[in-house]
């Protein structure tokens, strides 16, 4: 009986190609049996368990939603600072080089947010200063025609 090489297919012996893969009969191998190894439950490769990856993850969310709300920055900062611890620890559990690359982005990303927010948080505080400032010259001030 001959199997093809190629795809492993079982072929008649007076076949000229591969019904499966259209390979030449000539590269055909004689075999008693399929050469199949046992099929095993457990994969060749088991999955990593990455400590890190979950809180690389919500880490760098973390910082995507702070740069998000800046324009909330009471929101966005205490947001950032959260995402900041999350993505440092993911890093440091981190095993695989993509949790890491997360855990970096969120490290990143809540830095940005921190800075953004402080800045956003000095124009509210300047915005609700020249409001109060108009409101009171209103107020305060003589009457003119």
């Amino acid at each position: 009986m001959k199997f093809c090489p190629h795809c492993g297919e079982k072929q008649e012996q007076a076949t000229t190609f591969c019904g499966s893969c259209g390979e030449a009969t000539s590269e055909m191998t004689q075999l008693s049996q399929p050469s199949v190894g046992p099929i095993s439950n457990q994969s060749a490769n088991p999955p990593l368990n990455d400590a890190g990856l979950g809180l690389s993850t919500a880490g760098m969310v973390l910082g995507m939603i702070s740069i998000a709300l800046i324009v909330i920055p009471f929101v966005a900062i205490p947001s950032a600072v959260l995402g900041l611890i999350v993505s440092s620890v993911g890093r440091a559990k981190a095993v695989l080089g993509s949790a890491k690359g997360m855990a970096t982005t969120g490290i990143i990303l809540s830095l940005i947010a921190i800075v953004l927010g402080i800045y956003a948080a000095y124009l509210v505080a300047e915005v609700i200063s020249n409001i109060l400032w108009t409101i009171d010259n209103m107020i305060n001030a003589p009457f003119r025609w």
